[in-house]
């Protein structure tokens, strides 16, 4: 079985898929393969970006924070998560669902400590990248919030929800 491949449009060369320059010329030629936006929201997924998902101010906790102390913000905050941070550094990330799975009848909430139920150095999203990493991250790796750093270094955050309010707008 072959592989259709990208013609190389200066030599006509048919090239593997994914090669970035074309193996007989070495033009470039990965933007012959990297799909164009059309319309509706097929173009939003590619022609936007995570600052158009309007991303909100992360609920912050220490590294030192129990789970307890997680709980009542995330209440306060009405949010399903808190990023977890060891200075300025993003340490990790609590949700809700980390909460129901991690934390057994055995557990003082008062005395566990996030860093124990934490997902620890989750990959994380910057406002300038497209629309379509923030759809892989929570896709592919089955999340439901995703960090955002902002330029200025501060973090925030984008939920599946906010990627179907965009979508659907």
């Amino acid at each position: 079985m072959t592989t259709a491949g990208v013609i190389c449009p200066d030599c006509g060369h048919a090239n593997l898929p994914g090669e970035e320059d074309c193996s007989a010329c070495h033009a470039p030629i990965s933007v012959l393969s990297t799909p164009q936006p059309k319309q509706g929201m097929q173009a939003k997924i590619l022609e936007g970006t995570v600052a158009d998902l309007a991303p909100r101010p992360a609920t912050i906790v220490g590294k030192d924070a129990t789970v307890a102390d997680a709980v009542k913000l995330m209440r306060e905050q009405r949010s399903g998560c808190v990023l977890v941070t060891n200075g300025r550094a993003l340490a990790g990330i609590f949700t809700e669902r980390d909460l129901l799975l991690g934390s057994g009848p055995a557990r003082d909430p008062s005395k566990t400590r996030l860093a124990d139920l934490m997902r620890k150095d989750p990959d994380f999203l910057r406002e300038d990248q497209p629309v379509a990493f923030a759809f892989n991250k929570m896709t592919a790796h089955g999340q439901h919030h995703v960090p955002v750093q902002r330029p200025n270094g501060s973090w925030a955050l984008v939920s599946a929800r906010d990627l179907l309010r965009y979508l659907c707008s």
